[in-house]
């Protein structure tokens, strides 16, 4: 059977957008390019009031397939990448989307689609102008090397430059006009790692302990910023430099984390896909059980808090609250993907990740 004829199925977000209106934006990041699609997907959609939602999936692309990486810069202004050779961009909160700027490839009066400057993977934009990307080109040797582009003019052009060839991306982050940030790991997922850089990603250094293959950033503002892991790792100066919150939880990893500010914050903590919400109000030293009615066993997913509610992805579902999960509303958001034999349409959250 192709990805084509393949059957669409309901599929669970692997991460969840709160903005501070109230609205929702429920996703699937795509894991790999090869991971079977159609233009029938719907892999983002949008909620004003948390309740009804509606498709903001692209329904076009230049090149590639429909396996789109998101990021949202804002509830409006959002970028995908298909791990393939053009970026895409909304400024609408999806309802329309348009290519980035592009090179074609001619032929006398031929325009034979666009040129091969690499195949995109991640794309995080500071603002309307100051964007970064990562993507892989293959060498002579039919390597794929990864590279770092930046761009001060919204996408007009890009300025590109070397990434270590073992590198294999978890998490990235630009965090400032200076100040990128991405996560690693090799050979093996328990050595992961945080590279900082301070001169615009000319260049890294490693910095802060090791970290899982389930980590990702989770910044607050420009300085403070966490990492989940096996232990909650933190920063106040914006990223050169982490140290570990000791903290009242045993026999699990953080999983998920979301501080509202400094001091009180959710995660998501416990055994592989046996997570419990819990909460902290003293920053990441004490932590609470806040009981989940419908997973009391623990669960795999994800959630966001923020705009006085939280919502939990479980199995194709939302769960909101406003109290904590005293009391909920459970919505179908839609989500729906090509899946095949060889399909990776899954909902947990620590399996997108892009390897060279």
């Amino acid at each position: 059977m192709s990805p084509a004829d393949a059957p669409s199925n309901p599929i669970t977000a692997n991460e969840i957008k709160i903005f501070p209106s109230g609205s929702i934006m429920a996703l699937y990041q795509s894991q790999e390019f090869y991971e079977s699609s159609s233009k029938s997907d719907v892999t983002l959609v949008w909620s004003e009031d948390g309740k009804n939602f509606s498709n903001r999936t692209p329904t076009y692309v230049v090149s590639g397939q429909y396996n789109f990486h998101y990021f949202i810069k804002s509830e409006s202004e959002v970028y995908a990448v298909n791990h393939n050779k053009v970026n895409y961009k909304t400024l609408n909160g999806g309802q329309n989307w348009t290519p980035m700027k592009y090179e074609s490839t001619a032929l006398g009066i031929f325009d034979l689609g666009p040129q091969n400057t690499g195949s995109y993977h991640w794309i995080r934009f500071l603002d309307s102008q100051n964007g970064i990307r990562i993507g892989t080109k293959e060498d002579t040797n039919f390597k794929n090397i990864p590279f770092l582009d930046r761009t001060v003019n919204g996408g007009e052009s890009w300025e590109r430059s070397a990434l270590p060839q073992d590198l294999k991306i978890l998490d990235l982050l630009y965090n400032s006009m200076q100040e990128i940030l991405y996560m690693s790991y090799g050979p093996i997922y328990s050595n992961s790692v945080i590279y900082y850089s301070n001169d615009t990603g000319n260049s890294f250094h490693s910095t802060g302990p090791s970290v899982s293959y389930n980590s990702r950033f989770y910044f607050l503002d420009s300085l403070n910023g966490w990492v989940n892991s096996s232990s909650l790792v933190h920063t106040v100066d914006g990223g050169n430099v982490w140290t570990t919150v000791p903290n009242n939880l045993t026999g699990g990893t953080f999983q998920k984390i979301k501080f509202l500010n400094p001091t009180i914050g959710y995660a998501f903590y416990g055994p592989t896909q046996s997570y419990k919400l819990y909460k902290t109000v003293d920053g990441g030293t004490n932590w609470v059980l806040v009981p989940l009615p419908f997973a009391p066993e623990g669960m795999d997913g994800t959630f966001d808090a923020g705009a006085g509610k939280i919502v939990i992805v479980y199995q194709q579902k939302l769960y909101e609250s406003t109290d904590e999960f005293i009391t909920f509303d459970v919505i179908d958001p839609g989500l729906k993907k090509t899946t095949t034999a060889y399909s990776n349409a899954v909902g947990n959250p620590a399996c997108v990740l892009y390897s060279f």
